[in-house]
């Protein structure tokens, strides 16, 4: 069985591969992060591929709730101090295997998923410890469409993709 064909989740971070690691902080508490509109579109390609999506970030924002509400992700876990052993946790409960998840970060707090997962995606401006232990490194940066990269690379491994473009066509 193909790599791509046993993915049956996405997981990724959110600082640093859904947005570019930079926070905005302004006056009176105000905070903000850019997000890309084509990574946010690769969460609706991963439904209709038959592919859930998770969220597993250290942080908690009320940007980022907002967003991840947008988008429709299936799960969202924030908050996590030690990523491998909640989603071990998460895995034992929803019935998943480590190889059936694919996993995107980009930073230290990220390896220990990476070097357990199916298939471990870096995006290109990802520190150099991930990078050698990625399976995958995306063209796209964080927070520039590497989620998208890498969600399209999934399903058209699939075969899925031009069933999916003929629902815009």
């Amino acid at each position: 069985m193909d790599t791509y064909d046993r993915i049956k989740i996405f997981i990724c971070d959110v600082d640093g591969v859904l947005t570019d690691s930079k926070i905005l902080y302004g006056i009176n508490g105000f905070s903000g992060k850019f997000f890309n509109v084509r990574d946010g579109f690769a969460f609706k390609l991963l439904k209709y591929a038959g592919i859930k999506s998770m969220i597993l970030s250290g942080k908690k924002s009320g940007i980022l709730k907002n967003r991840l509400k947008e988008i429709e992700v299936d799960v969202v876990i924030d908050e996590v101090k030690d990523k491998l052993k909640v989603l071990k946790e998460f895995c034992k409960k929803e019935g998943y295997r480590f190889e059936d998840i694919c996993y995107m970060g980009d930073d230290l707090n990220d390896m220990s998923v990476l070097k357990n997962v199916g298939l471990a995606v870096a995006p290109a401006d990802a520190v150099a410890e991930v990078k050698k232990i990625a399976s995958v490194i995306t063209k796209q940066n964080g927070g520039q469409g590497a989620v998208r990269e890498i969600v399209e690379k999934i399903i058209k491994g699939r075969g899925k993709w031009e069933k999916i473009l003929k629902n815009y066509l």
